[in-house]
C-alpha cells in the first residue's frame, strides 16, 4: 500500500474519497484547512494521506496532536471505501498512522470512536489498544444512546497512561465544521 500526502494538488480526490466513506462531508473543512496551512487553535500538528493500492485510492487516514497534550498523537479521519472493505486495509492504515506517531517521537497513540461502530471497535481491540469510556462534562458532545470510547496504545515500553476523560474538544470541532 502507498500513502499519498493530501495536498492542494489532490484535495478534490481526498474530499471525494472522504464523502464516499463518511457520507456527510464532515471532514471536508478539516482537509481544506489542512492543505491551506490552517490548523485549529487546539492542534499542534496534523497530517492526512490518501491510501492507494494498485494505483487506485482505497481510503483516507490522518493523525493530529493537541497543543494541550503534546505527548499524544491521535488517529484522525480514517476509513476505507465501501467496495474495498474486508481486505485488511483498515488495519494497514492504522499501523501506518501508529508508526508515524512513533517516528515523530510521541509517547502514546490514541483515537476515539462511538461504541456503535462495531467494525472499528473490533479492529482497535485486535490492535491491542486499551479502551476507556469518554464522558467529559466540559465536552457537550454525546450521541444519543452511544458511548464515545477512547482507545490508547503506548509508543514506548509499558502501558499507556489512561486518558481519564481529559477534554477532547469534540463539541468545538463539530461547531467549527457546522455539523
Amino acid at each position: 500500500m502507498e500513502y499519498v500526502k493530501v495536498t492542494k494538488d489532490n484535495i478534490n480526490d481526498a474530499i471525494k474519497v472522504q464523502k464516499e466513506i463518511f457520507f456527510d462531508g464532515f471532514c471536508e473543512r478539516d482537509l481544506t484547512n489542512y492543505v491551506n496551512g490552517i490548523i485549529a487553535d487546539v492542534f499542534l500538528e496534523c497530517e492526512f494521506w490518501l491510501a492507494k493500492f494498485n494505483n487506485k485510492y482505497i481510503g483516507l487516514c490522518g493523525v493530529y496532536s493537541y497543543k494541550e497534550y503534546p505527548t499524544d498523537m491521535w488517529l484522525g479521519w480514517s476509513g476505507v471505501l465501501p467496495k474495498e472493505r474486508q481486505k485488511g486495509y483498515a488495519t494497514q492504515m492504522l499501523k501506518h498512522c501508529y508508526d508515524t506517531a512513533k517516528t515523530k517521537g510521541y509517547l502514546t497513540f490514541r483515537l476515539y470512536v462511538t461504541d456503535s461502530n462495531d467494525i472499528a471497535v473490533r479492529i482497535y481491540n485486535n490492535f491491542k489498544m486499551d479502551k476507556e469510556i469518554y464522558n467529559n462534562p466540559q465536552d457537550k458532545y454525546k450521541k444519543s444512546g452511544k458511548n464515545t470510547l477512547v482507545f490508547s496504545k503506548s509508543l514506548k515500553l509499558g502501558s499507556p497512561k489512561p486518558w481519564n476523560n481529559r477534554n477532547l474538544y469534540i463539541s468545538e470541532h463539530l461547531e467549527r465544521n457546522e455539523v
